[in-house]
C-alpha cells in the first residue's frame, strides 16, 4: 500500500455486497463486505506481478495484451470539478489532472458524512480500463506499464500474456511468435467488449437479487443516501444493505424542483428547500418492479440520528 501511495495511485476502497439465502434458496440477508488489510496484501502482490509481466513483453518486443486505462474524459472531468467546487474543494484543472490528485481529494472529504457519495462521483468520471496492444498506461494505478497476469484460469487476456511469456523463455523471436500484431488488436476489442458484458451480467443479477429481497419490504422504511441527483428525482443507497432506488421528484415536498448540474442539486422553486447529492435521508420501500430492476422509494426524513433496520430482517411472502 505504501508503494501505491508513493506513486500517487488512486485507491478507492469499495464494500462489496454478500448474498445469504436459507434453506429455501430465498435470500436471508444481504450483508455489506468491507475491503481489509489482506485484501489490500493480495492486492499489491498481484499488482506487483503484473507489472514485471507488462515490463517483459514490452522488453522484448512481443505483442500482447496491456491493461490500459486513459486519462478521464475532460468534459465528465469537468461536470466533477463544478460539483467539488461547490462544495468548497480545490481541484486541478482537466487538463493537468494526475491520479494524485484523486488520492489527495478522497484524503480530504473522508471525515465529511457525504464521503461516500463524493467518492463515487470522483469514481463515475473516470474512464474504463481495457485490453489493447497499444500501451498508454494505467492512470488509475499510476503506471506506465500495466498487463493482467495472475489469473490465466479465468481470464483470455492473462492467458494471451502467459503465452507470449511461454514464447520468449523458449528462446521464440518477435517475428515468428503466433499472434500477428493485427490479431492482438482485435482480441484487444473482444476482450475488452466482452468483460464489459459480462460485468453488466453481474450487475444484473444483483439488482434482481435485491429486487427480490426488496419486495419482501414493501413499505418498510430505511437510512440512505442521496447518490445521484438528476431532473427527475434523487437516487438513493440504502447505508446497511448497498441497495439503491429513486425517490421521483413528483414525491418529494408540494413544490416545483429545479436540477442544478453544477452543484448537484435539486432546488425547490417556492421554499427554497435543497436535495444534494451525499444527503443523508430516510426512506420508505413503495414499489419494486423485478421486470426492469427498479425500486422506487418514497421519502420519510432528510436525517436520523440512528440506523433503524426495516420490520424485518429475513424473507417475507412475495407477493402477487
Amino acid at each position: 500500500a505504501s508503494a501505491r501511495k508513493r506513486r500517487g495511485a488512486i485507491e478507492i476502497d469499495l464494500p462489496q455486497t454478500k448474498f445469504k439465502l436459507n434453506d429455501d434458496g430465498e435470500i436471508d440477508k444481504i450483508e455489506v463486505v468491507p475491503r481489509n488489510d489482506a485484501h489490500r496484501l493480495i492486492e499489491e502482490c498481484m499488482i506487483a506481478a503484473n507489472v514485471q509481466a507488462a515490463k517483459f513483453l514490452k522488453k522484448h518486443r512481443i505483442p500482447g495484451l496491456y491493461r490500459v486505462h486513459p486519462r478521464p474524459d475532460p468534459d465528465r472531468f469537468n461536470d466533477l470539478r463544478l460539483y467539488l467546487v461547490s462544495l468548497g474543494l480545490k481541484v486541478a484543472h482537466p487538463d493537468h489532472v494526475e491520479p494524485r490528485h484523486f488520492t489527495q481529494l478522497i484524503d480530504q472529504v473522508k471525515d465529511r458524512p457525504d464521503s461516500a457519495a463524493i467518492t463515487m462521483a470522483m469514481l463515475r468520471s473516470l474512464t474504463h480500463a481495457e485490453y489493447s496492444p497499444t500501451n498508454v498506461g494505467h492512470f488509475g494505478l499510476a503506471l506506465d506499464l500495466y498487463a493482467h497476469f495472475t489469473s490465466p484460469i479465468r481470464r483470455y487476456p492473462d492467458l494471451l500474456v502467459h503465452r507470449a511469456i511461454r514464447h520468449i523463455v523458449r528462446g521464440g523471436k518477435a517475428g515468428r511468435y503466433d499472434y500477428a500484431p493485427k490479431q492482438m488488436e482485435r482480441l484487444g476489442a473482444i476482450t475488452s467488449s466482452h468483460e464489459k458484458r459480462a460485468e453488466d451480467a453481474t450487475r444484473d443479477v444483483e439488482a434482481w437479487l435485491k429486487c427480490q429481497y426488496m419486495e419482501g419490504h414493501l413499505g418498510d422504511e430505511f437510512d440512505g443516501v442521496i447518490t445521484g441527483v438528476t431532473n427527475f428525482g434523487l437516487f438513493v443507497q440504502i447505508t446497511e444493505l448497498m441497495t439503491d432506488g429513486l425517490v421521483h421528484v413528483t414525491s418529494l415536498d408540494n413544490d416545483y424542483y429545479k436540477y442544478d448540474a453544477g452543484s448537484q442539486r435539486l432546488i425547490g422553486e417556492r421554499s427554497g428547500k435543497t436535495y444534494s447529492l451525499g444527503e443523508a435521508m430516510r426512506v420508505r420501500v413503495q414499489r419494486v418492479d423485478m421486470e426492469t430492476r427498479k425500486i422506487d422509494f418514497k421519502p420519510v426524513g432528510r436525517e436520523t440520528t440512528s440506523v433503524r433496520k426495516g420490520r424485518s430482517s429475513g424473507p417475507r411472502k412475495r407477493r402477487a
